[in-house]
């Protein structure tokens, strides 16, 4: 457990020293919207997609966010650095995902880059916040420290069953499975929707 900055700054330096960026093209679908950073004014942009939720709850490695930045700043090659995205979940458990590969050929003088969201991430349902770093560190100290503007998003509800899940949901769930195994045994056709049968969506 990290309990002070200088604890912090090891936990950095370990990642820096231990998990070398590959410089290699990433696959970015065409219509994949971008979190646009801006190094000068330290803002990220959300596209459309992720204006009202990051992720559901328990997704692990299901959704991938893809970030772009100027390759230079103030005449330093950010591609040279070693990037990493912090993270508070909604249980305010905070996390460091290193950034394993950039893409420098995709987009002319430009970084592209991924988060992938865990588990740690999205284990809870509600505000998250997360903001983009880049560094490098010799001896515990930073040679090189650019951070972004912290930004909020959310992590909505899911309906995995684990040790904190919620009798209503599940019985939710029995009554739909329950439904389903009716049709199923008469081979009848269901009956029109109600209300009802849409609460499942609605947790």
């Amino acid at each position: 457990m990290i309990t002070n900055s200088d604890e912090y700054t090891a936990m950095l330096q370990e990642i820096q020293n231990n998990n070398k960026t590959n410089i290699q093209a990433l696959t970015v679908m065409s219509n994949e919207g971008r979190f646009i950073i801006n190094a000068d004014e330290r803002t990220i942009s959300i596209p459309p997609e992720f204006q009202n939720f990051l992720a559901v709850q328990h997704d692990h490695n299901a959704e991938t966010v893809f970030f772009e930045i100027d390759r230079y700043f103030d005449g330093v090659d950010l591609s040279t650095k070693t990037c990493v995205i912090q993270f508070v979940n909604a249980k305010q458990e905070s996390g460091v995902y290193p950034v394993t590969s950039m893409d420098i050929a995709t987009a002319e003088n430009k970084i592209i880059f991924e988060w992938r969201l865990q588990n740690i991430l999205t284990q809870y349902e509600g505000n998250i916040k997360f903001a983009v770093k880049f560094f490098s560190i010799e001896n515990e100290e930073y040679t090189y420290n650019w951070n972004s503007k912290i930004y909020t998003s959310s992590i909505i509800k899911g309906l995995n069953q684990d040790s904190e899940g919620s009798s209503e949901n599940v019985s939710v769930l029995d009554n739909i499975i329950t439904r389903l195994e009716a049709v199923e045994n008469t081979n009848e056709n269901l009956s029109p929707a109600t209300e009802e049968d849409y609460i499942f969506f609605d947790i």
